[in-house]
């Protein structure tokens, strides 16, 4: 063997440690970033379902309050109602009173004393007394996707009628919107019966569809209130989803990415770090030559 050879295998012998300790802080740095990059979608996802968890506390206020009027408690429908529609527009949103029974006797997007439809804001509630956030719904007048927050009106600790303040779903939508999400990422809003309420990208095309079974397991076998999961979109796209259950409401919002966008954010800061370990051992054997 020539002495340039024996250099060569000896620079070598001396690089090997290093480039293995080299590859190891790599993978350490491919760790680390892949956890900050968890830590961070975990973030915004969390911060998303405590904005619309706040959201629709700011909605159960109003309806709190209007419920607790004394005009409506005295049972003064006419009156409550006229009050209610000279306010609408600060409300932002429709009120409908019903009886006990479930009988809507006024609305806000009609006169007093017109003939009304049984609606479904409240038939979308449980048989609870207490404050109640329902799934989302078909209007069938209007034919857009509503949501509505029911609160009943007591007397003598009796409830005498139920109002039902409902809104588009559009309202919550505006949420996700404000994140300003990259344009291949996904935003998605679910509410209590896992169907979605709200997303990024082509929000038309699904609005009102429900998640699939199996993805739904996969968020009820998901153990605590945020984590992520790998799935497929309705777009055949393969995305990790990071997603966090709002607490008050028993939404879930989700934030998917493609999963080749996932790792190129992972490896981005890896390149330099290769690049270098690269350089440096060319770099020895070509002095050793």
């Amino acid at each position: 063997m020539s002495i340039r050879s024996r250099l060569v295998w000896l620079v070598i012998a001396v690089i090997a440690p290093a480039l293995a300790f080299a590859l190891y802080g790599t993978y350490a740095v491919y760790r680390t970033q892949s956890a900050k990059i968890d830590q961070g979608m975990a973030e915004v996802s969390r911060a998303v379902a405590l904005s619309v968890d706040r959201e629709l506390a700011r909605y159960a206020t109003i309806v709190s309050t209007l419920a607790a009027s004394p005009t409506i408690v005295r049972g003064d429908v006419r009156a409550f109602h006229e009050r209610l529609q000279q306010t609408r527009l600060a409300i932002g949103a429709n009120v409908t009173i019903f009886d006990p029974a479930g009988t809507p006797l006024a609305d806000t997007d009609h006169p007093y004393g017109t003939s009304l439809p049984n609606s479904p804001a409240l038939n979308t509630f449980g048989p609870d007394t207490e404050l109640d956030v329902s799934p989302s719904f078909l209007d069938p007048i209007t034919g857009q996707r509503n949501i509505a927050i029911r609160r009943p009106v007591f007397r003598n600790s009796e409830i005498v009628y139920h109002l039902a303040m409902t809104f588009p779903v559009s309202a919550i939508g505006v949420l996700l919107e404000q994140q300003v999400l990259p344009k291949t990422w996904i935003g998605v809003i679910l509410d209590q019966n896992h169907t979605l309420i709200a997303r990024t990208r082509d929000p038309d095309r699904h609005m009102g569809k429900r998640a699939s079974a199996d993805f739904v397991s996969q968020l009820q076998d998901s153990a605590g209130a945020d984590g992520k999961v790998v799935s497929v979109t309705r777009d055949d796209l393969q995305v990790t989803t990071f997603f966090s259950h709002a607490q008050a409401s028993g939404w879930t919002v989700l934030i998917a990415i493609p999963r080749n966008d996932l790792l190129a954010s992972v490896l981005a800061p890896l390149g330099t770090v290769v690049l270098g370990i690269l350089v440096v051992l060319a770099l020895a054997v070509v002095l050793a030559i």
